[in-house]
């Protein structure tokens, strides 16, 4: 009985997430195989015992017993077999919530920078589009410079927001490296959810199974005894403690009320990941708000573009402003990205 709760204790243990799952699933896994293969095989055993000396006085030919006896016996235990089953069942439960757990942690590590990878694509690939129109902006304004229609002054700003849209290039393509590799190693979330709630569940059941087996006995006992003269026996033993028909019930209340603290415990990976869902739910409306803002200055922009469109001496204020057109419309591409891949982790369509 000590050695079965030592095991239930250790498997629980393995709950904690490892570096590596496949490992750990291969130790665990280990480790209940060797406990269960112990129970599987029969006991072998000897026995030496001294028993009172017995004469049959009826017969007078009958020589009195020495009164030591000698035991060689095997028992199998079927109810030991169903234990070593359910352990092993235990351990490949436990594997199983251990590595759809570890595909949540890998969720939950990218936390409030969900979607910036799908952010920083969109960015980068607007910026990179229109890399040449901005080149063109530069030119015109050095070539205004040279021809005296237009001041150093204006030209640097030009230059200067120019080489500012270049570094913002080279940050969104550093920040695509940094994601892109945990990224490719996301999980089906919905169906890694699912997996480590059941698994969880289906380790409380094993454990359950586990403790049901102690209430029963069900030995087959055979072998030889002899002192003066040898003969076999045999015995079938089948016990069953009255205290097991309360533990069914006990066990079914112990796997509810876990299914129950599963829902509410900050600790547990699902629970993390329903929290960073609603955060991530709130954020997508928040950035609906910054793309109608970036909207609404897009639209003033275009609109002061086009009345200035005629006007040669507003050359260098319609530069300035496709300039700011350009930035805007890249951060509303990003904006758009990153509200859309948080809606998605949510489950909302983008």
């Amino acid at each position: 009985m000590v050695r079965f709760s030592w095991l239930v204790i250790a498997l629980s243990a393995t709950r904690i997430a490892s570096a590596d799952p496949h490992d750990e699933c291969d130790r665990i896994k280990a480790e209940a195989h060797s406990d269960a293969v112990v129970l599987y095989g029969p006991e072998v055993s000897v026995d030496a015992a001294h028993v009172p000396a017995v004469t049959n006085v009826s017969d007078p030919a009958a020589t009195p017993s020495n009164g030591l006896q000698v035991r060689v016996s095997a028992t199998y235990s079927f109810t030991d077999m169903l234990r070593g089953r359910a352990i092993e069942r235990v351990a490949s439960a436990t594997c199983t919530q251990l590595t759809a757990g570890e595909q949540l942690e890998r969720v939950l590590a990218i936390g409030p920078r969900w979607g910036e990878l799908e952010s920083a694509k969109a960015e980068l690939a607007y910026l990179e589009e229109h890399a040449a129109e901005l080149d063109a902006l530069v030119q015109n304004a050095q070539d205004r410079f040279a021809a005296q229609r237009t001041t150093a002054v204006e030209v640097d700003e030009l230059r200067s927001r120019r080489n500012a849209i270049a570094l913002r290039v080279v940050d969104r393509k550093e920040a695509i490296a940094m994601f892109e590799e945990a990224d490719s190693k996301l999980p089906d979330l919905n169906k890694a959810l699912d997996t480590y709630r059941s698994a969880s569940l289906d380790v409380d059941r094993g454990h359950a199974d586990v403790r049901d087996m102690q209430a029963w006995r069900f030995d087959v006992r055979g072998g030889a005894a002899g002192s003066d003269r040898a003969d076999w026996f045999a015995v079938v033993e089948v016990g069953y403690s009255i205290g097991g028909l309360w533990q069914g019930d006990a066990d079914r209340k112990a796997i509810a009320a876990h299914k129950a603290a599963m829902q509410h415990d900050d600790h547990d990976a699902g629970v993390r990941l329903e929290q960073m869902r609603a955060t991530m739910k709130r954020s997508a409306t928040a950035i609906d708000a910054e793309v109608a803002s970036i909207d609404a200055q897009l639209e003033i922009l275009h609109t002061d573009q086009a009345r200035i469109a005629d006007m040669d001496s507003a050359r260098s204020m319609r530069d300035r402003y496709a300039v700011e057109i350009i930035e805007l419309a890249a951060r509303r591409a990003a904006a758009i990205a990153l509200r859309d891949a948080r809606r998605t982790l949510v489950g909302d369509k983008p």
